[in-house]
């Protein structure tokens, strides 16, 4: 097994895996400096809403686990700190979802009375136009309407919601 584990490795190949780390890790530092200067622009943004009701810890285990994983806590700190409530806790919004939802709509949602008027202005669920408990036929030449498609693909490709959504039978 030791003759397996050992290998017989070119000396260009061990310098072109060394740059590619050392690389990786500049990469790596500069990502974070980038990320450390928006949680810290962010949270000047706090408001007062935030300091009324602290942050809860996040009730979903796996949900936790996968924040404490990825490094989100403190960029979730940050949103709930800029909002005054913590969309994470809301099934299938992530960290980065909430940051996308926050690009968009800013840090005031309250046009958005319910959460079927949100997936409605997403355009999330397919409209079924019902009358008298009967489908009714689309009409024809109708034009589909616009749907703000940076956030609905959020919602769609984020793998936190995708793991959210009930499995189809098939």
């Amino acid at each position: 097994m030791v003759k397996e584990l050992t290998g017989n490795w070119r000396e260009d190949h061990l310098f072109n895996l060394a740059q590619g780390l050392k690389m990786y890790d500049t990469l790596t530092e500069r990502m974070g400096d980038y990320q450390r200067e928006i949680e810290r622009r962010m949270a000047q943004m706090r408001c007062e809403k935030a300091d009324r009701q602290p942050l809860q810890p996040v009730q979903n285990k796996a949900k936790a686990k996968a924040f404490k994983r990825r490094g989100q806590e403190p960029m979730r700190k940050v949103l709930h700190g800029m909002t005054g409530v913590d969309l994470t806790t809301i099934d299938g919004i992530g960290v980065e979802t909430a940051e996308i939802l926050l690009s968009e709509y800013g840090r005031d949602l309250h046009e958005f009375e319910t959460e079927k008027q949100f997936v409605k202005h997403l355009r999330l669920a397919p409209r079924q136009a019902v009358s008298g408990g009967k489908p009714l036929r689309k009409g024809k030449g109708k034009k589909p309407r616009q749907r703000n498609l940076w956030v609905t693909d959020a919602f769609e490709w984020r793998p936190e919601v995708r793991l959210a959504r009930p499995a189809t039978p098939g």
